[in-house]
């Protein structure tokens, strides 16, 4: 039970439209960030989080429809939204987005409201980027 992974089926054919695959984790945030989030006085930096470790859509459903990436973020954040409702501690969504293998991954994670994580941003590793979506903002 490190990770779940979730699919978008079509219940006409059974194609897999989409899957993502969800854990539970934490990222580190700085007092800025904190601030931002209206979370400026917790004491620690650590913030428990869920984590998007996959998310992909069939190229011919993405063909055909529009918003599939974006319902799947819906998907997950209803997700976190009942992990709360059953005791578990989350604030965030976040993903590391292969940006080195797609760099429009961060207009897409941004018009669904991710912001860069500020500490992993400076990481040397160009091939991602950490992104993080505060599931407590409407």
């Amino acid at each position: 039970m490190i990770s779940a992974t979730h699919l978008l089926v079509n219940r006409s054919n059974a194609d897999i439209v989409a899957y993502m695959t969800l854990s539970m984790a934490s990222i580190t945030i700085s007092e800025d960030e904190k601030e931002d989030a209206d979370i400026g006085d917790i004491l620690f930096n650590s913030i428990p989080s869920m984590k998007i470790g996959k998310l992909a859509a069939s190229l011919d459903y993405r063909k055909k429809y529009s918003g599939i990436g974006s319902l799947m973020i819906q998907i997950a954040r209803g997700i976190a939204n009942d992990a709360i409702t059953d005791g578990v501690a989350t604030r965030f969504i976040v993903i590391d987005a292969d940006v080195g293998n797609d760099p429009e991954l961060v207009t897409f994670y941004s018009k669904n409201g991710f912001k860069r994580n500020e500490r992993y941003s400076a990481k040397k590793n160009k091939r991602t980027l950490s992104m993080r979506l505060d599931i407590l903002l409407d």
